[in-house]
C-alpha cells in the first residue's frame, strides 16, 4: 500500500473541482488504485519535456491528477491537477 502526498496548490485545485461530482468521483476512484496498486506507475501515461519524472491519470477527457511516485519513501505525491490543456500546454 502506498502512501499519498499532496501540496497545498493541490488542494486548492482538488477543492474548486468538489463541486464537479462526476470528476471529484473519478479523483477518489483514482487515489483508491494508485494506494493498492503495486505499480502506480503503470496507471499513468508518463510525460515527456519539462514534465517527465511525472505520470497522468486520466479522470475524464480532459481532467488528470499528475503525480510523481517516490520508490524510497514508498509514497506518490500528487503534483497538480487541473484540465489537461493547461497541465501540458496543449492547444
Amino acid at each position: 500500500m502506498w502512501d499519498i502526498y499532496t501540496n497545498k496548490n493541490f488542494d486548492k485545485k482538488l477543492d474548486k473541482i468538489r463541486s464537479n461530482t462526476v470528476v471529484f468521483k473519478m479523483y477518489k476512484i483514482a487515489v483508491s488504485e494508485l494506494t493498492r496498486s503495486s505499480l502506480p506507475e503503470t496507471l499513468g501515461d508518463r510525460k515527456r519535456g519539462h514534465l517527465r519524472l511525472l505520470y497522468g491519470y486520466r479522470l475524464t477527457r480532459s481532467h488528470r491528477p499528475m503525480h510523481h511516485v517516490d520508490y524510497n519513501k514508498h509514497l506518490i505525491i500528487l503534483v497538480d491537477l487541473d484540465d489537461y490543456k493547461n497541465l501540458c500546454g496543449k492547444d
